[in-house]
C-alpha cells in the first residue's frame, strides 16, 4: 500500500483504508480507524504521565494489542521505545532500563506486582479498552533520520549491546523483504517472535508497512502458535529452527494461504529444511542480525533448492564482503538497513550502515555466501586454527545425537583445549566411543579433548548458546 513513508504510517493508514484490518488477536480485530483512535487516545494519556519528544520509554509487555498501541503512540509523540525481555530477572531489567535513561517504564498491569521500580515511573498497559473520539491531533515527522528504537542484542554473551535505529532502517528492511515475497492486500503475517528481538518487532514493522493485518496469537507458546496457523491462516511466518522443528516433528502441514516461512536466528540444519519442504513448508533460509534490522541475505527454497548449506544471496540494495585474504574472512554487511549506532557506543565501534559481523565465511563464484561460524569460534590449540563449528556439525551428523556445541577452554598444555556438550537421544553413547566416530569425520588433531554429556544446551529464546552459562554448567563435571 503506497504512503508518505516520512509521515505517521498508521494515520495514512487509517485515511486511505480505514476499514482495513490492522491488527488480529485471538479475541478481537482493530481496524485501522480503531486502532488510530486507540494509539492517539494512549498518546495524550502518555503526555499526560509526563512522556515528551525525545524521551525513552521501557516497554515490559509481552505479544499484545497494548504492545503495538504502546509503540505508535510514543513514535506519534515523539519519543523512542526500548522493548524489554520479560525473562530478565528485575536486577537485570534495572541495569538495562538504567542503561538507556529510561525514567517512564510502560508495564503489562498482571506484572506490576513481580516488578520493583522504585526510581521510575510505571505506566500499567491497558490501552486496547476504550476508544473515543481523538482531540488535538499531533503528528510527528517520521524522519528517516529520527530514532526509532533501542533494543537490545540477543547475543549469546552476558553482556548484550543497546542498538539504536532510525525510520530509514526500518523502511530499508521492509522494503527490502517485499520484494523478495510481493507482499499484496490479502496477505497477513503472524507474530511468532518476540516482539522485543528485532526478529519479531520487524514482523510488526513489516505489517504495517504494507497495510496488512498483523496476526498476535494468545501467547507464543507451541500450541498457540499452531493454533493461528491453522485457524488465523497467515501468509507469512518468521520461525528459528526449533519452533519449524517441533512442527514438522508433529505432522503438522502449513495452512492454504501460507507463502513463506522465513527460517533463521542462527544455524539451520540442512535435513529440516529438506523435510519442511517435503510437508509442503516454503521455506526462505534468511541471515542477519539485530544490527542489520534482522534479514539480510536469503536462501529461497521455495521451489527448487539450491547450494542449501549456504546463507543466498544478498537482498536487493544490500552488500557483503569479505576482509581478509582469498575471499576468506569477516563478513561485511553494508545497507540502509543496519542501524545507526550503539546507544553510548555500547558496542565499541560506530555503525552507520556498514556493521562488521564477527561471522566468518566466503561468497562463492555465484554470490551465494557461506558462514563458516564465528570469528570466535576459531580455536587455536597448540598451533593449530580449529573451526568449533565444523566439529559441531561432524556431531550433528551422528544420528544418536540430539544437539552439540564445541568450544575452547583454557589449558596449560595446549593453550586453549577444544570440548564439546553433547545431547544424546541414545544413552547407550559414551565419550569414547563418540570420540572414535569423529576420526572418521575430522582430523585427529580437531577431536575435542572432552566430551560433556548434558542434559540440555542453554540458550536464548531465538536459538543461540548461551556460552558463558554453557561454561560454568560444565564447571560441575
Amino acid at each position: 500500500m503506497q504512503f508518505d513513508k516520512n509521515k505517521d504510517w498508521l494515520l495514512q493508514l487509517s485515511q486511505i483504508n480505514p476499514n482495513g484490518l490492522a491488527v488480529i488477536t485471538s479475541s478481537q480485530r482493530f481496524t485501522f480507524a480503531v486502532l488510530n483512535v486507540l494509539v492517539d487516545n494512549t498518546r495524550k494519556s502518555l503526555i499526560n504521565s509526563g512522556i515528551k519528544k525525545n524521551n525513552n520509554c521501557a516497554i515490559v509487555l509481552n505479544n499484545n494489542i497494548d504492545f503495538i498501541i504502546s509503540v505508535l503512540a510514543l513514535w506519534r509523540i515523539g519519543a523512542v521505545p526500548v522493548p524489554l525481555n520479560l525473562r530478565l530477572t528485575n536486577t537485570e531489567l534495572e541495569k538495562q532500563i538504567s542503561f538507556t535513561d529510561c525514567d517512564f517504564i510502560i508495564l503489562q498491569k498482571e506484572l506490576k506486582k513481580s516488578f520493583e521500580f522504585k526510581n521510575h515511573k510505571i505506566i500499567e498497559a491497558e490501552f486496547g479498552n476504550t476508544v473515543s473520539q481523538i482531540e488535538n491531533y499531533y503528528e510527528d515527522d517520521f524522519k528517516e533520520s529520527r530514532a526509532s528504537l533501542i533494543l537490545f542484542t540477543s547475543g549469546s554473551t552476558d553482556k548484550p549491546k543497546a542498538v539504536v535505529f532510525t525510520f530509514k532502517n526500518f523502511i530499508n528492511s521492509a522494503a527490502q523483504t517485499n520484494k523478495l515475497i510481493n507482499v499484496d492486500e490479502n496477505d497477513s503475517w503472524l507474530a511468532s517472535l518476540p516482539f522485543y528481538h528485532i526478529g519479531g518487532f520487524m514482523i510488526f514493522v513489516r505489517a504495517l508497512f504494507t497495510g496488512i493485518p498483523l496476526i498476535i496469537p494468545s501467547s507464543l507458546a507451541h500450541e498457540n502458535i499452531v493454533n493461528s496457523i491453522l485457524k488465523q491462516n497467515p501468509s507469512f511466518i518468521s520461525f528459528v529452527s526449533a519452533q519449524l522443528a517441533k512442527i514438522i516433528n508433529e505432522n503438522i502441514l502449513p495452512n492454504k494461504n501460507l507463502k513463506a516461512v522465513f527460517l533463521g536466528g542462527g544455524p539451520v540444519e540442512n535435513n529440516l529444511i529438506i523435510s519442511a519442504k517435503e510437508k509442503g513448508w516454503n521455506v526462505i533460509k534468511v541471515y542477519g542480525s539485530t544490527e542489520t534490522c534482522s534479514m539480510v541475505t536469503a536462501l529461497d527454497c521455495r521451489n527448487k533448492i539450491k547450494k542449501i548449506e549456504s546463507a543466498g544471496k544478498p537482498l536487493k540494495e544490500n552488500s557483503i564482503f569479505i576482509s581478509g585474504n582469498n575471499n576468506n574472512g569477516e563478513i561485511i554487511i553494508e545497507s540502509g538497513s543496519v542501524a545507526k549506532s550503539y546507544y553510548k557506543d555500547s558496542g565499541n565501534k560506530l555503525l552507520n550502515g556498514k556493521f562488521h559481523s564477527n561471522d566468518f565465511g566466503y561468497i562463492d563464484e555465484d554470490g551465494y555466501l557461506f558462514i563458516e561460524g564465528r570469528v570466535d569460534d576459531i580455536i587455536i590449540s597448540g598451533g593449530e586454527n580449529i573451526n568449533a563449528k565444523e566439529i559441531t556439525t561432524a556431531l550433528f551428523e551422528n544420528p544418536k545425537i540430539e544437539d552439540a556445541f564445541t568450544f575452547g577452554i583454557k589449558d596449560y598444555k595446549w593453550g586453549r583445549a577444544v570440548v564439546s556438550a553433547v545431547v544424546a537421544k541414545d544413552k547407550s553413547i559414551n565419550e569414547a566411543n563418540l570420540k572414535e566416530y569423529l576420526k572418521s569425520k575430522i582430523a585427529s588433531y580437531k577431536i575435542p579433548k572432552r566430551i560433556f554429556f548434558v542434559k540440555e544446551i542453554p540458550k536464548t529464546e531465538l536459538g543461540k548458546v548461551r556460552k558463558e552459562e554453557l561454561q560454568k554448567q560444565l564447571t560441575s563435571y
